[in-house]
């Protein structure tokens, strides 16, 4: 016997049908049929149930992509320029919140200065104001960040 043979007896198909392969220990959610498709089953008490699957789609618009990227109880960073579009501005607060967390202080008050000239954002004359300000965004207070290096290269 041939090993395509043993196939069609092993899976109960011929070689036009496909067989499913389901997972049904998965949440209804995670459960996908052989073709990658939802499963619109589910084993219940030994009995398959029929389960609505709602599929999702990446055909997110941009617009709505970048608005996602924003938490619901996060607040915006303070000094943005008021002449920014919303969704612009959040793109700005994640720059921002990425640089304060990767970055030393040299380099956040380098780029917070370019910001400033692309009028992206308004700096405080007061360094202790920006400074609470961005370690509200995550930057660390460990050594090398504390006010008074802060102090040394804000807005020189």
């Amino acid at each position: 016997m041939k090993d395509s043979d043993n196939n069609q007896e092993n899976t109960g198909s011929s070689n036009n049908s496909y067989t499913a392969i389901w997972n049904y220990n998965a949440r209804v959610d995670k459960q996908y049929n052989y073709f990658g498709k939802p499963s619109s089953h589910k084993i219940v008490d030994g009995e398959v149930e029929e389960v609505s699957v709602v599929e999702v789609t990446d055909d997110v618009p941009q617009e709505k992509a970048a608005s996602t990227n924003k938490v619901e109880n996060e607040e915006l960073f303070k000094f943005i320029h008021p002449s920014i579009p919303d969704e612009e501005a959040w793109s700005v607060h994640q720059e921002i919140k990425n640089l304060v967390k990767r970055n030393g202080i040299q380099v956040i008050c380098d780029y917070l200065k370019q910001l400033k000239k692309e009028k992206k954002i308004l700096l405080p004359q007061s360094p202790a104001i920006a400074y609470a300000e961005l370690v509200r965004m995550g930057m660390p207070t460990t050594e090398g960040f504390a006010e008074k290096t802060f102090y040394k290269y804000y807005m020189k």
